[in-house]
């Protein structure tokens, strides 16, 4: 199974196995201009992916499922707006929570 991905930063068309990102989500790179992903991000939304999938699995026993996700659908959300946000429902922050004395 694969990912077809456009580059941004060059608008170089590759696609992703995505078994190979579960192995090593840094393989998450433009093959034409070398930018790259957060592998922790890539890892993330790999592992989130690989479950869908599983799920989508057990209903294609009575549906035949199709799946298209484009960028424009994910929200817009800027890169600035993904380090200022302030969500408790997050499944990840960059803080680190101190541990409780007892």
């Amino acid at each position: 199974m694969s990912i077809s991905v456009e580059c941004r930063q060059c608008e170089a068309d590759f696609e992703l196995q995505i078994a190979e990102l579960l192995e090593d989500p840094t393989h998450f790179a433009c093959p034409n201009c070398g930018a790259v992903a957060d592998p922790e991000i890539v890892g993330i939304a790999v592992g989130a992916l690989d479950e869908a999938i599983s799920q989508l699995t057990r209903l294609s026993r009575k549906f035949c499922i199709e799946l298209t996700l484009d960028a424009e659908e994910l929200g817009g959300e800027t890169e600035a707006d993904l380090f200022t946000r302030d969500d408790e429902n997050a499944l990840w922050t960059d803080e680190v929570e101190e541990e409780e004395e007892e």
